[in-house]
C-alpha cells in the first residue's frame, strides 16, 4: 500500500510529490499553536490557508480532470450534483483503512517511546468539543504526536506528557493523509452513505 494509491496515482514510479503534481508542504513556514483552542482548529489549517484554498478538494478536482478516473469514480453528473461509483467509494474506504494501520505502526516504531493503545484511541488532529485540543501538532517543522501517561498518576497526581516526534518521512504521509486524502473520504462519506 502507497500514500500514492489515496492520491489516486496510478503509476509507481519513484517521483517525487512536486513532479506528481501533488502540493508542496512548507515545512519551514507551517506554524503551529497548541494553544489556538478554537472548535474544528488543526496546523492543517494553516496549509489551506498558506494556498488561498487551491488545495481544497484535491482529490475530487484530480477525479473530474482526468478521464480514466472519471469514468471509474462517477456515474453521472447532473442537475442533483455528481454520483460517486459506490463500489469505488467502498474500496477506497478499504485502502484508508490498510492506510491508517500501516500510517500507525509507523508512528509506532518510529516516533519514539511507542503510544499504547489507549493512546492510540485518543489521537486527534482537530479540537473538539469533547476530546478537547488536538494532540497531532507540527512543531519547527516536525509532526509531534502528544499524549499523556496516567503512570503514578495515583501517587503524583501529575499527569505525565510524553511528545513523540515523527520522522519527516512519517510526518509528510500523516500530513498528507490529513490535508488531501481525509476531506475527499469525509465528502464521500457525508455525501454519499448518507445517502444510501
Amino acid at each position: 500500500m502507497r500514500y500514492k494509491d489515496l492520491l489516486l496515482f496510478t503509476e509507481y514510479s519513484e517521483q517525487s510529490p512536486a513532479e506528481l503534481g501533488l502540493p508542496g508542504i512548507p515545512w519551514d513556514q507551517l506554524l503551529d499553536n497548541a494553544a489556538n483552542e478554537p472548535i474544528g482548529h488543526s496546523f492543517i489549517d494553516t496549509l489551506f490557508q498558506r494556498d488561498g484554498g487551491a488545495s481544497k478538494g484535491w482529490v475530487i478536482k484530480k477525479v473530474l480532470q482526468d478521464s480514466s478516473l472519471r469514468s471509474k469514480w462517477i456515474k453521472s453528473i447532473g442537475d442533483n450534483g455528481v454520483e460517486i461509483n459506490l463500489r469505488m467509494a467502498y474500496r477506497y474506504g478499504l485502502r484508508i483503512e490498510k492506510a491508517l494501520e500501516l500510517l500507525a505502526v509507523l508512528a509506532h516504531i518510529s516516533g519514539g517511546f511507542p503510544l499504547r493503545a489507549w493512546e492510540l484511541l485518543v489521537v486527534r488532529h482537530r479540537n473538539t468539543s469533547n476530546g478537547g485540543i488536538r494532540n497531532i501538532l507540527c512543531d519547527q517543522g516536525l509532526i509531534m504526536i502528544v499524549t499523556g501517561a496516567h503512570k503514578g498518576f495515583t501517587t503524583t497526581g501529575r499527569l505525565k506528557i510524553i511528545h513523540r516526534f515523527l520522522p519527516r518521512e512519517v510526518g509528510t504521509l500523516l500530513t498528507y493523509y490529513l490535508w488531501l486524502v481525509l476531506p475527499f473520504w469525509e465528502d464521500i462519506q457525508a455525501n454519499v452513505w448518507d445517502k444510501c
